[in-house]
């Protein structure tokens, strides 16, 4: 083996490690950047002329100003976020997985 073939399968081999920093790199960069997609709610005053939120903000109770009507559609609102941000992990670890198999290709 001449030091040609040596050099040769050192580029090789460099070039092989070089692709998968890009790789990994990118899959980094993806994760960083990643945002749950939150809905942002209902208008402020989607429930101007509902005469049980009238009441409810009237007397004070119950303390989000709501009737249930409404707090129900304000309460899925809020689940559906929280469940998009704690589902953010599990985006991330399929970014992971992603990168993962390719490399193994």
């Amino acid at each position: 083996m001449s030091d040609y073939d040596t050099i040769k399968e050192i580029r090789a081999e460099r070039d092989k490690y070089l692709e998968r920093s890009d790789r990994l790199r990118h899959s980094l960069e993806a994760i960083r950047d990643f945002e749950p997609t939150l809905d942002p709610g209902p208008p402020a005053d989607f429930n101007a002329g509902c005469r049980g939120c009238k009441r409810a903000r009237d007397i004070k109770w119950p303390t989000s100003g709501l009737c249930n009507d409404h707090y129900i559609i304000v309460d899925d609102i809020e689940r559906a976020n929280r469940r998009a941000e704690s589902a953010q992990h599990w985006d991330m670890r399929t970014i992971a997985r992603n990168v993962l198999s390719a490399e193994e290709e």
